[in-house]
């Protein structure tokens, strides 16, 4: 059983984003059971029934066929969404963290940039569209040249639980310059790409060169893929970790779910 914890606010439209990608993940055949939370801060009394927008993710999901598990927490809403990803052991925690600020820009909430930041498993954000539904679960895998991020990446796409074969991913990998080196020649490409096929999925291999972000929105819009998986945690040179530059535009920028590995 693969389980999903998914924290929601009490914004109507992206718990509903949230529902939706998890039940696109099931409907591809997932053994999937979810838990939809709410964290409240621990002044505020309040019951899960009076959140609207956590009962329609929990309604949406049940008439999708997928189990669902209601929770409801106090606390600071980061760090409790942390604690109960642990408590239950869940595989994925998907959140809904995209926002408009003032000037229209996309930028990801306090809360949601610091569960990314402090869980230790995957954390899917979700976008502004719904997954394109369709028999095959696309994925694209964007890699750098950090072969344990981009392994991580791959392993990330192998276990989900979906049958592989019913899942098709497109590794990635872009030179910001013009050159003629082929994919064979980025070995974080390879071991990705190998570790895919092994585990039964079907894999494109893809290079392409210019502004990196652009051309992985590019990509994923032209292949309509359901998610974008990134290997976006980084520590820096005082070891706090960090969402790389890449990942913060493409979680920004994406109209479609971007899942940040590890």
């Amino acid at each position: 059983m693969y389980r999903i914890l998914v924290p929601v606010d009490t914004d109507l439209g992206r718990a509903l984003h949230q529902a939706k990608h998890v039940a696109r993940v099931a409907n591809s055949g997932a053994d999937i059971e979810a838990t939809v939370l709410h964290v409240t801060p621990e002044w505020r009394q309040r019951r899960f029934s009076e959140n609207d927008a956590a009962v329609e993710a929990v309604e949406h999901l049940e008439a999708e066929g997928v189990p669902v598990t209601r929770a409801l927490e106090q606390g600071k809403v980061s760090q409790r969404i942390v604690e109960v990803a642990d408590e239950r052991e869940i595989h994925e925690i998907v959140m809904g963290g995209r926002k408009h600020s003032g000037v229209t820009m996309a930028v990801i909430g306090s809360i949601v940039q610091d569960v990314v930041l402090s869980a230790d498993r995957p954390v899917t954000i979700t976008g502004s569209t719904d997954s394109p539904a369709g028999e095959t679960y696309q994925v694209l895998v964007p890699v750098d040249a950090d072969e344990q991020r981009a392994r991580r990446q791959a392993n990330y796409v192998a276990t989900l639980p979906t049958a592989p074969d019913a899942i098709a991913a497109t590794i990635l990998h872009v030179e910001s310059e013009h050159t003629t080196r082929g994919f064979s020649d980025f070995d974080a490409a390879v071991t990705a790409a190998d570790t895919l096929a092994e585990a039964g999925v079907p894999v494109e291999r893809v290079t392409a060169s210019g502004n990196v972000s652009e051309q992985i929105l590019t990509h994923a819009t032209d292949l309509n893929v359901n998610d974008i998986v990134m290997g976006g945690r980084k520590r820096s040179a005082v070891q706090k970790v960090v969402l790389g530059s890449i990942s913060q535009e493409i979680v920004t920028s994406a109209d479609r779910p971007v899942t940040i590995t590890g």
